[in-house]
């Protein structure tokens, strides 16, 4: 297929917005999800960055 993407830069991905999310459990919980599968076609596994801020939690403690 003409558009398929199999190469990511990094500069690709710097530009990127991202999802951002907040726990809903924990407010201090904040992190940017940039989904490089949607970006470059993957269907039925995830691939992603997951960005944290310096002073920010990735989710709410828990054990499983």
């Amino acid at each position: 297929m003409a558009d398929e993407k199999y190469l990511v830069t990094a500069e690709e991905i710097a530009a990127m917005e991202g999802l951002r999310k907040t726990h809903f459990l924990n407010d201090n919980a904040r992190r940017t999800n940039k989904s490089l599968g949607d970006l470059t076609g993957l269907t039925g596994i995830g691939f992603h960055i997951i960005e944290v801020e310096p002073g920010r939690e990735t989710t709410e403690y828990h054990l499983h």
